[in-house]
């Protein structure tokens, strides 16, 4: 069955797994040229909390991966606020979902087939 052919029930589990399998190919994105490395953000305020789920580099550029395997509307609150702080991000969303103007979307299956980032 197709990931995006499962109803909202069968998604329930569904982000903690895609998060996974993104992390190990990022982590070993760089196929054995020095130790994996993964980091992720966590802006913690009083009033609300912003995280995103992945930061990696590519020379000097950071670039924030945030993974999405549901049904989810729009920029989560992660990128929106690290790019307030980081005006300019490339930001990168892997969802299935068409993400907004400004952010660059890699489906699930397309990141299954080849590592666009």
């Amino acid at each position: 069955q197709e990931l995006s052919a499962l109803n909202e029930r069968d998604l329930i589990n569904e982000g903690p797994l895609a998060e996974q399998f993104i992390a190990q190919h990022l982590a070993y994105r760089q196929k054995g040229k020095g130790a994996p490395e993964l980091h992720y953000w966590l802006r913690e305020s009083k009033s609300q909390n912003a995280e995103i789920d992945f930061l990696i580099t590519q020379g000097k550029q950071v670039i924030p991966i945030e993974v999405k395997s549901g049904k989810e509307a729009g920029v989560p609150d992660g990128l929106k606020a690290f790019v307030r702080r980081n005006k300019q991000a490339r930001l990168v969303m892997i969802t299935h979902e068409a993400a907004a103007d400004h952010v660059e979307r890699i489906s699930l299956e397309d990141f299954l087939v080849e590592t666009k980032i």
